[in-house]
């Protein structure tokens, strides 16, 4: 009799897409990750475009105490022929307490 036991990590991350008005007017997009979680003291939060890290344009705030929740607000801003050629950009969200990197993907 096997029992399988499913770990809820808690932690909640959503990747937006840029506003349609900021490609319009700017020609720039930013792609948004939001990490909620109980407490995300140490989370390392890093982006991937096509599988490769990027560093430039990146802005994380945080972690800011909502009510019982830890938020932090990563973005990444790129060029808009960039966000338009179909690339996937991944939020990729570390902590010890996570037994693996919880990882979300977007894509125009």
């Amino acid at each position: 009799n096997v029992q399988y036991e499913c770990v809820d990590t808690g932690i909640s991350v959503t990747l937006r897409k840029p506003p349609f008005e900021e490609i319009w007017r700017n020609r720039m997009a930013t792609i948004l990750c939001e990490i909620l979680h109980g407490d995300l003291e140490g989370v390392r939060v890093t982006w991937l475009v096509d599988g490769i890290k990027r560093e430039d344009g990146v802005k994380t705030q945080g972690p800011k105490r909502d009510g019982d929740k830890d938020m932090i607000f990563s973005r990444l801003t790129v060029p808009a022929a960039e966000w338009e050629s179909g690339v996937e950009y991944l939020c990729l969200v570390e902590d010890k307490s996570l037994p693996t990197p919880e990882k979300r993907s977007i894509r125009q």
